[in-house]
């Protein structure tokens, strides 16, 4: 299967801008949390999958692409994702409702 896979990455050597540790953002509104659900729920099953992930339980995106189908489970009757937190740490998570949906 060709993935239009590249020999080399196009921005290793590009130098993000210095962004001050003080930021005014708070994240997403109610409106553009919805929006983003929305339009990810119209690309397909893997990317609301990852959107709920992302917003609904606050994994990092390395977080949620590392977890397998294999790191669900059940504990007390509760769904639960194990993953690989920032710095190697593994932790369990209790998954919000969102997505367990099939």
């Amino acid at each position: 299967m060709n993935e239009d896979v590249i020999a080399r990455n196009p921005v290793a050597v590009v130098r993000r801008p210095k962004v001050g540790s003080d930021t005014q953002s708070t994240g997403l509104d109610r409106d553009e949390l919805a929006a983003l659900i929305r339009e990810a729920r119209n690309d397909g099953p893997r990317t609301n999958a990852l959107v709920l992930l992302l917003a609904m339980n606050g994994l990092r995106i390395s977080e949620a692409l590392g977890a397998d189908a294999s790191d669900l489970d059940t504990e007390r009757g509760h769904r639960v994702l194990r993953i690989t937190r920032k710095g190697g740490k593994k932790s369990t998570i209790p998954l919000a409702p969102g997505p367990q949906r099939r």
